[in-house]
């Protein structure tokens, strides 16, 4: 099997190239832009594709559906689709908020997802909700709910970290400086107004546009389903 890249075509339609606003723009982006429209950059698609291509070659190369790898998607738009495509490829994400220290310090993190693990088992188990009284059984619950937040999309995670695949580098700057420091290789959607040497292997699309987020996301996860 090996991975389709989306054509020229098929980025335009889903707005792939719609950047930001040019007050809005970081230079260090310059070599990935061609134009400006109405006030907006507008994003090379023929760069987009070559470093989408060498981030495929990359998980590729690497063997990344064996790996720990771990979407990251906070903002609005990304979140639902980062959910989807790390569930259809057995991989793990962070679609809320960025638990601090899981890839710097993964033994407490690890812990606390074990105790989360743990937690949502025994709620599950008609026999152990028996022995709450109505206030327990609801402050665990308004618990589990925060801890959801965190932990769902890591449950199962038994060792750090070994890829970053992030949407909007720039808004999830805490876990690319985690990975930095622990030398993993990061990839990242970056947009016009994102430093693309936050990250290992920048692609340069629209961050915002569900459909140009769910192109790259979608191409990525078909990586790592190679075999």
């Amino acid at each position: 099997m090996s991975v389709q890249l989306p054509t020229l075509e098929e980025m335009a339609t889903a707005g792939v190239h719609f950047g930001h606003r040019t007050r809005q723009w970081n230079p260090k982006m310059e070599e990935y832009i061609y134009d400006v429209l109405d006030g907006i950059h507008l994003i090379n698609l023929e760069k987009t594709q070559a470093q989408l291509q060498q981030a495929i070659d990359f998980l590729v190369v690497e063997k990344a559906g064996q790996k720990n790898v771990v979407f990251v998607g906070t903002k609005r738009q990304a979140a639902p689709i980062i959910r989807r495509v790390a569930e259809n490829t057995n991989s793990y994400y962070v679609a809320d908020r960025w638990p601090g220290g899981l890839i710097t310090n993964f033994k407490s993190v690890g812990d606390a997802i074990r105790s989360y693990e743990e937690l949502s088992a025994k709620m599950e188990d008609p026999i152990y909700l028996e022995t709450l009284s109505s206030k327990e059984k609801s402050v665990i619950l308004k618990k589990l709910e925060r801890l959801n937040k965190i932990f769902a999309g890591l449950k199962g995670l038994t060792q750090p970290p070994d890829i970053i695949i992030a949407v909007d580098p720039r808004r999830e700057r805490t876990a690319i400086a985690e990975a930095k420091l622990k030398g993993l290789t990061t990839i990242g959607i970056v947009d016009t107004n994102t430093d693309p040497s936050l990250v290992d292997y920048p692609i340069p699309a629209n961050d915002d546009a569900l459909k140009s987020i769910e192109l790259i996301l979608n191409t990525l996860a078909n990586t790592l389903l190679v075999k």
